[in-house]
């Protein structure tokens, strides 16, 4: 009897885990705003690089500096 709980409890707890495996993704974000004193600024070149990999993104920030 014990035995068969354990076995029960074991594939319960392996289908409650085995979906949240499923869940996990290899993206990123990056959000942010540059500013200075003067407040946002727009129309900045901004440029992310994967030291790894040396892949660059870039991007221009907004009229709110995003």
């Amino acid at each position: 009897m014990r035995m068969r709980a354990a076995l029960l409890l074991g594939a319960i707890l392996t289908l409650a885990v085995s979906g949240t495996l499923f869940a996990q993704g290899f993206q990123g974000g990056l959000r942010g705003s540059i500013k200075d004193a003067g407040g946002v600024i727009p129309g900045v070149e901004v440029t992310l690089t994967n030291e790894q990999t040396n892949l660059k993104r870039s991007v221009v920030t907004n009229e709110r500096g995003e």
